[in-house]
């Protein structure tokens, strides 16, 4: 009887998963919990609810040197972006395959930009910078086809361009248009150096005809070694001008008056 029971799980509960997600039927909190536990929430998507409909393959177009277009997923091969008699056999591994199924260039550009790299370096290993086969630009391109209804129709492709690429130390890489802009702006710093030399050759120094502007106090100069010569606020009261006070007027028709004797000391 425990037997039975536990035989119609195995079979009811996974049933049950591939009926919800094929026909919407909904399994209660505690069936779903359940096989959740068992490892029974198994669903057949090879088959249900109906095969792949879509099908695609990857073209990596290289240009070379010479102008010639080779397709470097086929190691190398005439460009064509016709469909392979067998896909599987593109990819060297099953990690390799892993990879190209699961690439997205919009969402992951670097991936696609090391991937294509890699694939440069690859082909133009052991090869002189001056050989006509080496490769320059890549694109990348998915080709997209859908399995029509009817088994007599030709199904119909779509071409994609998902990422495009300069192969690293190529001219026009953006290693070397970086240096080619930094060569630039050293240049171009270069002649405004030299442009404000020649200006400020032709100026006078200063404002006295030619002589140059008088020395700035030196620090340690003056009081406090501050610069209190400079900085009259910062001199002590001591080394201060005595105050003058101004003469007093004289009235008219009169004499100065005379100055106040001074207070006797006591």
């Amino acid at each position: 009887m425990v037997a039975a029971a536990l035989l119609a799980t195995f079979i009811v509960l996974p049933t049950w998963s591939n009926f919800d997600r094929t026909f919407k039927v909904r399994r209660p909190a505690v069936v779903l919990q359940t096989a959740r536990w068992l490892r029974l929430n198994q669903i057949w998507k090879m088959f249900a609810p109906a095969p792949l409909k879509t099908d695609f393959w990857w073209v990596v177009e290289a240009r070379r040197k010479d102008g010639e277009r080779v397709d470097l997923m086929r190691g190398g091969a005439p460009l064509t972006f016709g469909k392979p008699p067998y896909a599987s056999q593109m990819y060297l591994t099953g990690k390799h395959r892993r990879l190209w199924m699961s690439l997205k260039c919009k969402s992951k550009p670097l991936r696609c930009k090391r991937l294509l790299d890699r694939m440069c370096r690859d082909h133009n290993a052991g090869k002189a910078k001056d050989d006509a086969t080496r490769v320059v630009k890549t694109t990348l391109w998915k080709m997209n086809e859908r399995t029509p209804k009817k088994l007599h129709v030709k199904p119909k492709v779509k071409k994609r361009r998902e990422f495009r690429r300069t192969c690293p130390g190529s001219r026009g890489s953006p290693r070397a248009r970086g240096a080619k802009k930094r060569g630039k702006r050293g240049k171009k710093a270069k002649l405004r150096r030299g442009k404000k030399k020649l200006k400020s050759a032709g100026k006078p120094r200063g404002k006295s005809g030619g002589l140059s502007p008088p020395p700035r106090p030196k620090r340690g100069e003056g009081t406090l070694g501050l610069g209190g010569a400079a900085r009259p606020w910062l001199r002590p009261a001591s080394l201060k001008a005595p105050r003058v006070s101004p003469p007093k007027p004289r009235p008219p028709g009169g004499s100065a008056p005379a100055d106040p004797p001074p207070a006797a000391s006591p």
